[in-house]
């Protein structure tokens, strides 16, 4: 679909999910018709940026971070396809200020931090993720643009992992719609 690219003001094809949802956002025939004044560019803008940087996988290439490859339907209701298109980008949708903001959950660099007498407030308590928190198989269904965007799986399955938990099977199962 031709989206408006938030950075550069110009409306052409996009599969980026920053641009998607603020396509969805804005757009008065199929999504919700929020006036532009509601919206805050900038915040899409910096997500859009995130989404279209290169990343490595598997085998030396590089792709896009996030690229927004589904589709909506206007029989579900407008919350269902706006949960659908911010998992396309792990996106959190924010009403602050009067304005609609997306926030895209990204690995920050991390502060140094030392414990001491004078810092120590209260009780901590600091553990390691539990049985339900940590996997060693991941199963995740999309569709995929290489078969002609038919139903797919990808498979993370760690024999190291599973050894460091003592042969047990921890799997999860995700839905990645977009």
């Amino acid at each position: 679909k031709l989206v408006l690219d938030t950075r550069t003001s110009t409306t052409a094809f996009s599969n980026n999910p920053a641009l998607c949802v603020h396509d969805y956002l804005t757009n008065s025939r199929y999504g919700r018709g929020i006036g532009a004044a509601f919206i805050d560019t900038a915040s899409f803008s910096a997500a859009a940026n995130h989404c279209d940087e290169l990343v490595s996988i598997p085998g030396g290439a590089t792709q896009k971070r996030y690229t927004c490859d589904g589709l909506i339907s206007p029989d579900n209701g407008w919350l269902e396809n706006l949960r659908a298109l911010l998992t396309a980008c792990r996106g959190s949708l924010i009403f602050s200020g009067g304005t609609y903001k997306l926030v895209v959950d990204k690995a920050e660099t991390a502060l140094a931090f030392t414990f001491n007498e004078d810092n120590i407030v209260g009780g901590w308590s600091i553990s390691n993720a539990g049985k339900r928190e940590k996997f060693n198989r991941v199963k995740a269904r999309f569709f995929n643009p290489d078969r002609r965007w038919q139903a797919d799986i990808a498979l993370y399955d760690s024999t190291a992992d599973r050894t460091s938990d003592n042969e047990l099977l921890l799997e999860a199962e995700l839905q990645l719609p977009f």
